[in-house]
């Protein structure tokens, strides 16, 4: 079989401009232990494999994403196209439903004394690993569709990551809100609430020689230099609230 990098590439380029293409190749290369820079045809089901979790961070929609992994598995098998997936479970009662980006992000207005939010668009809860794709997905479409670049859709969707992961590794529970922030200029503001036990000293924590033994503050710093504003409400017993904001140039 001849080498099927191009092939790969063709595909993907279906879904995103030339550069992404070629940067989600190399990530699922990464993803998979393999060569950076070209799928062997004795490694086509570890890059399917690989390129089935990478995708998430790129393609919002399940079927759009489906579709892609469907084409390139055809590309280097000669098995019969996979079935459709099967719908989605319900969600739990327990489990807060996440709005649909389209038409349904919330959306912040400034009042005298800063952004305050008027509908929240999306709130993922944070309690499994799942949930910071999620709340990563969500961000990133928001962002996409208030027509950020791809460079600050992908910083936008890190933060999101960041910020929940860090509940997720702290706490164990909480709250990812993403909303759309509407003049003097818009935006995109992302919150993560949680009731854990507080940060005893946030200036400490945010110092940029400070790391903790456990890791703690690398996200919060990571997220501030990845967005244009950041803002921390924490005390010890009491839980933590981090919002951070990035708006359209």
């Amino acid at each position: 079989m001849p080498d099927p990098t191009d092939d790969v590439l063709g595909t993907l380029g279906e879904y995103f401009p030339p550069a992404i293409a070629r940067a989600v190749l190399r990530s699922t290369l990464r993803r998979g232990g393999l060569d950076e820079e070209r799928v062997r045809d004795s490694e086509i089901s570890e890059f399917v494999a690989a390129l089935e979790r990478t995708l998430p961070m790129y393609i919002v929609d399940p079927g759009r994403r489906g579709e892609c992994i469907g084409k390139v598995r055809r590309l280097m098998t000669t098995e019969p196209p996979p079935a459709l997936p099967s719908p989605r479970p319900r969600p739990s009662r327990d489990t807060p439903r996440v709005p649909p980006a389209s038409g349904g992000f919330g959306r912040v207005e400034p009042t005298a004394s800063g952004f305050t939010e008027r509908l929240v668009g999306g709130i993922i809860r944070i309690r499994t690993a799942r949930d910071i794709v999620q709340a990563c997905d969500l961000a990133r479409e928001v962002a996409r569709k208030l027509g950020f670049s791809l460079l600050d859709q992908t910083k936008i969707a890190t933060a999101a990551s960041e910020l929940a992961r860090n509940i997720l590794l702290y706490v164990g529970d909480g709250e990812v809100r993403i909303g759309v922030i509407e003049g003097p200029k818009r935006g995109i503001q992302i919150a993560a609430v949680d009731s854990g036990a507080g940060i005893p000293d946030v200036g400490l924590v945010m110092n940029s020689g400070y790391r903790s033994r456990t890791g703690m503050g690398m996200g919060l710093k990571g997220t501030k230099r990845l967005m244009d504003e950041l803002e921390i409400d924490s005390r010890p017993g009491t839980g933590t609230t981090v919002v951070t904001r990035k708006l359209l140039s």
